[in-house]
């Protein structure tokens, strides 16, 4: 690695072509982490100013201190640091050789950020657990999508793992919001909205977190062959391979029925379907239900190979590993990014993106029945987004669609879609 690795912010912003150039460089990341940051305060220009004040912000690296207190010690990655240097305005400057400290001077807590890994990654085990990291064979993995299709543009909006010993105790839990850069999709079942992903970080930061949970383990969830498809859909938008022959455990091929079905059948609490994390932890303990009630042992299980047909693979591919974080907590605390203050009136031009929940006299209310109502209000719709459109109608207002992400480029109003419909006096109901 070079001695320091600098950039003016007078330089341009890279397009940069894939994995290799962004991470596999001698900079190993920081340039990309840096110029992410400069992105993200044009999107957040509260943030930024919060950033520029001295306060050590929830960013996707480890490294954040605004929740913490002043007897707190943690470490950090230097990509923190080239991430918030760009969210400030300022240059890149780091040496990438050695160890800084910032203090937050919003609570007081000091952060030393460290090129050693070994600080700050993998977490410990919980105390009391008995066992290392290396003593969990079982990673249980669980990813919340936009859709159901990925070899359609469907993306991954959250990941998490939970790794278990032999016994399937809980070691260590790994959850991580992500940037899908379009559309959420279904809002209403996975519970993320635009807001909630726009610092989060995108899919190509957390591939290393997941190698490094899934190399050498057998991979547990339920339904897991749906899990899979995404994450080497989003691995091949990477120039990355997933390992063509996996060990993977299916609770669903163990007791066909749905997971919520399973945590009640068996008592398990699950307080927090369709979250990543909330899933995989039904999903782990409907595995511990399953076995002792089949009389096995997970020993007996890998043993046997009746179940877990391969052995765990380790031809992941090899990653620089900067651990992540961005957790739904962290996501609730960003806040809305629109003002609902819209003045709009028929005659003006309208535009439609995104999914919609909305009933209709009963029927859903598509695209081209949405449409037509507001051809019917006086409304000039158009389908594409110009910088003469009048109002961009959306269900999640901080949506990441093309045509959002379009309008506020234009500077164009955003409403919700059922805010709009009832101010024009449209009975439109949600669906549940």
């Amino acid at each position: 690695m070079a001695d320091r690795i600098s950039r003016s912010i007078e330089e341009p912003i890279r397009e940069i072509a894939g994995w290799d150039e962004c991470w596999l460089s001698h900079d190993r990341g920081l340039v990309a982490a840096w110029e992410a940051g400069r992105q993200q305060a044009r999107q957040k220009p509260d943030l930024a100013l919060r950033a520029k004040e001295g306060q050590l912000v929830t960013l996707p690296w480890k490294g954040g201190a605004e929740n913490l207190d002043t007897s707190s010690k943690k470490y950090g990655t230097l990509h923190y640091v080239a991430h918030w240097q760009g969210l400030r305005g300022e240059s890149l400057d780091i040496d990438p050789r050695a160890e800084t400290t910032l203090t937050c001077t919003k609570t007081g807590a000091t952060v030393v950020y460290t090129p050693d890994r070994d600080k700050f990654c993998p977490p410990e085990a919980p105390e009391g657990s008995g066992e290392s990291l290396m003593e969990a064979p079982i990673a249980v993995f669980d990813c919340e999508t936009t859709g159901l299709f990925p070899e359609h543009n469907d993306r991954i909006v959250e990941v998490a793992v939970v790794l278990a010993d032999k016994d399937l105790r809980p070691v260590l839990e790994y959850a991580c919001v992500v940037n899908p850069q379009r559309d959420l999709g279904p809002t209403h079942i996975h519970g993320l909205f635009g807001k909630d992903v726009v610092g989060a970080p995108e899919f190509k930061h957390v591939a290393d977190d997941l190698v490094e949970f899934f190399r050498g383990r057998h991979i547990v969830g339920h339904n897991i062959d749906f899990d899979i498809r995404f994450l080497r859909a989003e691995f091949r938008r990477l120039g990355l391979s997933v390992p063509t022959q996996l060990s993977l455990l299916d609770t669903h091929s163990l007791k066909r029925a749905k997971l919520g079905e399973l945590a009640s059948l068996y008592g398990i609490t699950y307080t927090q379907a369709h979250t990543a994390l909330g899933d995989a932890r039904a999903t782990l303990g409907v595995l511990a239900a399953l076995m002792s009630e089949k009389g096995l042992k997970l020993q007996d299980v890998l043993d046997s190979g009746q179940l877990l047909r391969q052995p765990p693979s380790a031809e992941w591919p090899e990653l620089p590993y900067e651990p992540t974080e961005y957790t739904r907590t962290q996501a609730s605390t960003q806040g809305e990014r629109n003002s609902t203050a819209i003045a709009y009136r028929p005659g003006m031009s309208v535009c439609f993106t995104g999914t919609n929940r909305l009933l209709f006299d009963g029927i859903p209310l598509d695209r081209s029945l949405a449409q037509k109502l507001a051809k019917e209000k006086g409304f000039s719709v158009q389908t594409s987004v110009t910088k003469k459109l009048g109002i961009l109608i959306a269900e999640d207002v901080s949506s990441l669609s093309g045509k959002a992400r379009k309008a506020r480029v234009y500077d164009i109003p955003i409403l919700g879609s059922f805010e709009f419909w009832t101010s024009l006096g449209v009975a439109v109901q949600w669906r549940e």
